[in-house]
């Protein structure tokens, strides 16, 4: 036999397999990365959201309120009852003595956690007084977002208002 300078066919499976193994753990390696962005991301655009309602609420920021009712604040409503996940950014107002309900709440914007992201929460409404920035409630707020393996959490102080 002369010397043929190929491959034999052992060497090319087992060059392959090892091309094969390589793909299988980047691509979970990507896919784990991918679930800790959608985290993060969903993290900080609620934390963000947050920090919105309570400058609105320090800023007397009214869109919605008509003249007969008063303006209590800005609030995050938590919904898990969604799939995926979502909170709503809303305007808290106040009507006058005796007209129901109490406090209607109006919409101004609603953010989905993307699919592989659940919340769990102390409080589903987490509503920010006006001029004071302090969160309605007797303790503090702490809101989980998960992904399955890893946690995020945000906690926001009902005296001071401050989001952690």
């Amino acid at each position: 036999m002369k010397n043929n300078p190929s491959f034999t066919l052992v060497e090319i499976l087992i060059t392959i397999a090892v091309i094969s193994v390589a793909t299988f753990g980047s691509f979970i390696a990507f896919n784990q990365f991918n679930k800790y962005q959608n985290l993060n991301v969903s993290y900080e655009n609620l934390k963000h959201s947050l920090n919105i309602a309570k400058s609105n609420a320090l800023a007397q920021v009214i869109n919605k309120c008509n003249t007969s009712q008063k303006f209590v604040g800005h609030q995050i409503r938590i919904i898990t009852t969604t799939n995926p996940d979502s909170y709503v950014l809303e305007e808290v107002c106040q009507n006058p003595l005796g007209i129901l309900p109490a406090e209607p709440s109006y919409r101004i914007k609603e953010t989905k956690f993307p699919s592989d992201v659940s919340v769990t929460s102390g409080s589903n409404t987490i509503l920010f007084l006006v001029l004071t920035g302090k969160v309605r409630g007797t303790s503090d707020i702490s809101v989980i977002l998960t992904n399955g393996t890893q946690n995020k959490e945000i906690t926001i102080g009902t005296s001071s208002g401050v989001i952690q």
